[in-house]
């Protein structure tokens, strides 16, 4: 994560709406989520202290990996989170 914050419009991509207590986990560093993700995929997010997230990646099939596992993440502890991840990412290789 770069931590910049640029304000501008956010084109493509996909927003959903989390819980505010996801999006709050999300706002922090050591986010396992993100950073599952990021070992894995090339993404870009926006989070709102109001549960609104927006996501862009590459491909469709890579915004839908990581809006599903921002989604699935919120009562997982660490392990599972990484788990759930790297069975996403190797399911939609296999697909």
């Amino acid at each position: 994560m770069t931590g910049l914050a640029i304000y501008g419009e956010l084109n493509d991509g996909y927003v959903f709406k989390t819980s505010i207590g996801l999006a709050k986990s999300l706002l922090h560093e050591d986010c396992q989520v993100l950073a599952s993700l990021g070992k894995k995929l090339a993404f870009e997010v926006a989070v709102g202290v109001n549960g609104v997230v927006w996501v862009n990646a590459k491909t469709t099939k890579n915004v839908t990996i990581i809006s599903n596992a921002i989604m699935n993440s919120e009562t997982m502890s660490p392990s599972e989170v990484e788990a759930m991840v790297t069975r996403l990412v190797e399911d939609a290789d296999d697909a």
